[in-house]
């Protein structure tokens, strides 16, 4: 097949989510090489070395991978690789072709990569195309115990039927007793969503909507009326819970690019659930699936069969679906091992439940980040605690009247009172109080516009959120 024809059918591709895949002798993208590369502040940087042969060369994660084949990386990325890939949104691109697909080529010719070493040179060094030793090969799910009793659960697929019996053994070994849980659904890209919904009917205790989703239904005897293809739209199916088995302690789920299909279905269960926030970068955006047609002399084309959503209709396919605190990896963090944004969620987790559940349902109101910038302890003002949730922005261009009424809806009937008893400020702020439970908290909110949203008329660019809360429990505690 000629680079037009792929060129053309990819570029079909992008707009109909049509995926072709043509028979050749390239090695598993992933295993290429044995390293796994990223997209990262502007560079292509090595984030995993699995190879022994590798690391005896030399090679390390945080190096920066300079050239390929004679070519400046970023360039060889953007006119050999992207150019054949299919994508639903940036950041799968991104994902797709600097850590998937940016090293493939026939298995039996070594590629040569110039990468930077410790005194700031650049070493070439030859690559064999193959699987390696020490192949790059993720558990269907890895558990392990973190600072804090906090229980830490990978699930890298949802493909196979195995993950929710190996998910139940993680939960009687490492969940059950924990203080909190940590799900990491970052390098999963789907499977089957069921899969998913019987691990998260571990952490309810009563039934919750899943995706809604429609698809293209064809009935000739429209098509001879006139009225062509037609929608056959579902609303969704339902989250039931375990039953026996009930985890009711706090919870995040850790997402990125690479979370697809399947695991965002997990992510849109999860969120509409209200357990807990999600933590890390905004999911991949792609799902639908997908049909798979053999192609004569090999290979075949997979083509998206439904458009999934939100229960409330929220679209997250060619979007992705965001996290309601964003982290990003610096190469820095890279080079030190550490990861960011687990380490964030344990932050989260620090924080007192109903302060987290507040900036998360804040998050998810007014569809913006709403960081926690600053935390003072009692010790440090005399009278109480003083919290500051805040979502940096710059100068207003416009002022929005009563940004309270945007957030009512967020609170639980039962749960959350409004106190009417502080009354708006000036200065372009509002301030109000609540109370949940022996908690009571000022509000004073600022939200400026930037720029300006068809829907609402504005886009939040700033949240500022003071609560003075003179019973706070010991951080940590739910």
């Amino acid at each position: 097949m000629s680079k037009v024809l792929f060129a053309l059918f990819l570029t079909l591709a992008w707009e109909s989510a049509v995926a072709l895949q043509i028979k050749s002798s390239v090695s598993p993208a992933e295993q290429l090489a044995g390293l796994k590369t990223a997209l990262v502040e502007d560079k292509v940087i090595i984030v995993v070395v699995d190879s022994d042969d590798l690391r005896t060369k030399g090679l390390a994660a945080g190096q920066e991978l300079v050239t390929i084949s004679g070519i400046p990386a970023r360039k060889y990325a953007e006119e050999q690789i992207a150019p054949y890939q299919f994508a639903s949104t940036p950041q799968d691109l991104a994902a797709q072709v600097y850590s998937d697909k940016l090293l493939a080529g026939p298995k039996d010719e070594p590629i040569d990569v110039g990468l930077t070493r410790g005194d700031g040179k650049v070493v070439v060094q030859r690559l064999a195309r193959s699987w390696g030793q020490g192949r790059y090969n993720l558990p269907l799910v890895s558990a392990r115990l973190l600072d804090g009793n906090v229980a830490y659960v990978a699930i890298n697929s949802f493909n196979d039927p195995k993950v929710v019996e190996q998910f139940d053994q993680a939960f009687e070994e490492t969940v059950r007793g924990a203080n909190a849980l940590i799900l990491d659904v970052r390098n999963n890209s789907g499977g089957n969503s069921n899969n998913g919904y019987a691990i998260l009917g571990y952490l309810t205790d009563r039934p919750h909507p899943t995706s809604r989703w429609q698809s293209r239904s064809y009935v000739p005897a429209y098509r001879s009326w006139g009225r062509g293809l037609q929608w056959r739209r579902s609303p969704g199916g339902e989250l039931r819970p375990n039953g026996k088995k009930y985890f009711d302690k706090r919870a995040v789920v850790l997402t990125g690019p690479r979370t697809y299909s399947a695991a965002e279905d997990f992510c849109v269960a999860f969120s509409n659930m209200q357990r807990g926030p999600m933590v890390g970068g905004t999911t991949g955006g792609s799902t639908g699936n997908p049909l798979f047609l053999r192609l004569p002399g090999g290979g075949g084309v997979t083509i998206c069969s439904k458009l999934d959503s939100f229960p409330d209709g929220s679209q997250f396919v060619g979007l992705g679906i965001n996290p309601d605190v964003r982290v990003t990896t610096s190469v820095e963090d890279i080079r030190a091992g550490r990861d960011p944004v687990l380490e964030a969620a344990m932050k989260q987790l620090s924080l007192p439940g109903w302060i987290s559940e507040l900036q998360m349902a804040l998050s998810r109101s007014l569809k913006t980040e709403v960081r926690v910038s600053s935390i003072v302890t009692r010790d440090d003002i005399e009278g109480g605690d003083h919290e500051v949730i805040r979502l940096a922005g710059e100068g207003a261009l416009e002022k929005v009247e009563d940004p309270f009424g945007a957030v009512d809806k967020i609170f639980k009937p039962g749960s959350w009172e409004r106190d009417i008893r502080y009354d708006a400020g000036g200065h372009g702020s509002s301030s109000g109080g609540f109370r949940n439970k022996d908690h009571f908290c000022i509000a004073a909110v600022s939200i400026d516009s930037l720029d300006t949203d068809e829907e609402t008329g504005h886009i939040p660019t700033m949240f500022t959120f003071e609560v003075d809360c003179r019973d706070v429990k010991p951080s940590g505690e739910k």
